[in-house]
């Protein structure tokens, strides 16, 4: 009885003792098991609440989780993100996307820029970094994506590159302005010289003219450079009055150049859109003699002034004419230009019109966007349109654009129209 009592005192404290471990050990699980629920809270809240955009793909690329960042980013909820391809919401050609899943693939991380499409339709640019997650054995378990946005990063970029270009644009004008002076004075000279010996001859003409019909008289087969005389009489004023012409549009043409080029320091005034439209189709008179036979300006005489800049207005008028006329595929398509005044909405209203090769109608939304251009093959640089939207927005005005493929092109440009003044 004394051993059996002695064996189970050392089974009952053996048994203590086993009892204290276990209970230690399971304390100290319960601790790690605290602690890792408490890590996973955190971790939780660190992906909710980040700013960057983070999903969680499969081994296949099925989005198996996003984070709130990316709904707020894409507008696409979690349950609608599920289950599709992050490429599902690149803007991007397949070529960007195949060589991204080809690194991945590779077990390497792939990072780069991508312009992304919201739910909305609207356009956001990302940083993305791709890279593949590994479980036991580093298999590949699913890849981890990261978007942090980056438009407001790109439209300051697109917003620096239309200003420097707008500067050297505004430097070329600047040159133009002194080259267009250099030159006036050249072709002035000349124009000069013409214009006062012009008269002389005419005069010389007019002196000559009574001998040369009393030769005419005794020979009525007098002939002059091989020509009948009827006919040199007739003929030779209409030649002094063509030259005279001519040199008056010279001085004009070479006067509108001037005041084209000349910076604008007059700031805001009242101006005749109609004087402005006169100005600008002199200046672009030769391109629209090459595009069309069949150009008509027409002026509404009782439009009002509107106030601003008469150069940049002018520029407007440029800038779409010289549009409208590289539309035209061939001479016998029209251009018309043409003002009125609407008085509901209390509107000057100037239309440009043109029956060239049209607009297709996905690109009429981003007609007047720097850079954008359907004329990049001939040279455009998609910097005329933005200059004439921001002229005609600077000016309190609109500019509308309507268009059919194959018929032509309408641009319509409203501008506030002054109240005349009172008497």
């Amino acid at each position: 009885r004394k051993r059996l009592e002695a064996e189970r005192t050392l089974l009952q404290e053996d048994l203590e003792r086993r009892v204290a471990e276990r209970t230690a050990a399971l304390a100290l699980a319960n601790a790690e098991l605290i602690g890792q629920g408490r890590s996973l809270r955190i971790f939780k809240n660190v992906i909710e609440q980040n700013p960057v955009a983070i999903l969680i793909t499969d081994q296949d690329m099925g989005i198996t989780y996003s984070n709130p960042a990316f709904t707020a980013l894409s507008g696409y909820s979690a349950g609608e993100a599920l289950g599709r391809e992050p490429g599902y919401f690149s803007a991007h050609a397949g070529g960007t996307l195949s060589g991204q899943r080809r690194t991945v693939a590779e077990g390497r991380t792939w990072s780069g820029e991508l312009a992304c499409r919201r739910k909305d339709g609207g356009e956001y640019w990302v940083e993305a970094l791709v890279a593949p997650m590994t479980g036991t054995g580093g298999v590949t378990t699913g890849y981890l994506c990261f978007h942090r946005d980056i438009t407001a990063i790109k439209q300051a970029q697109a917003e620096a590159r239309q200003r420097a270009d707008e500067l050297i644009q505004s430097d070329k004008m600047a040159a133009l302005g002194t080259l267009v002076a250099g030159v006036g004075h050249e072709i002035n000279n000349p124009a000069n010289f013409i214009s006062l010996n012009a008269p002389m001859l005419r005069d010389f003409w007019s002196a000559a003219e009574p001998a040369l019909d009393a030769a005419a008289a005794q020979d009525p087969e007098l002939r002059l450079c091989n020509l009948p005389w009827a006919r040199v009489r007739v003929l030779v004023p209409r030649l002094f009055t063509g030259i005279e012409e001519g040199i008056d549009r010279i001085r004009r043409i070479v006067g509108d150049l001037r005041d084209f080029a000349r910076p604008d320091t007059s700031g805001s005034q009242r101006v005749d859109l109609n004087r402005v439209v006169k100005a600008g189709t002199a200046i672009t008179s030769h391109a629209i003699g090459k595009a069309t036979a069949a150009f008509t300006c027409r002026l509404d005489p009782d439009l009002p002034a509107v106030a601003g800049s008469f150069q940049k207005l002018e520029q407007v008028v440029v800038n779409l004419v010289l549009n409208a006329c590289q539309a035209l595929p061939d001479p016998a398509r029209a251009v018309d230009v043409s003002t009125a005044y609407d008085p509901v909405l209390h509107r000057v209203v100037l239309t440009v019109e043109d029956q060239g090769v049209g607009i297709p109608a996905d690109h009429l939304a981003h007609l007047g966007e720097p850079f954008f251009t359907t004329k990049r093959d001939r040279g455009g640089t998609g910097l005329g349109l933005s200059v004439t939207r921001r002229i005609v927005e600077d000016h309190g005005g609109e500019i509308h654009f309507q268009s059919h493929a194959g018929r032509g092109t309408r641009v319509t440009v409203l501008l506030p129209a002054v109240a005349p003044a009172k008497p």
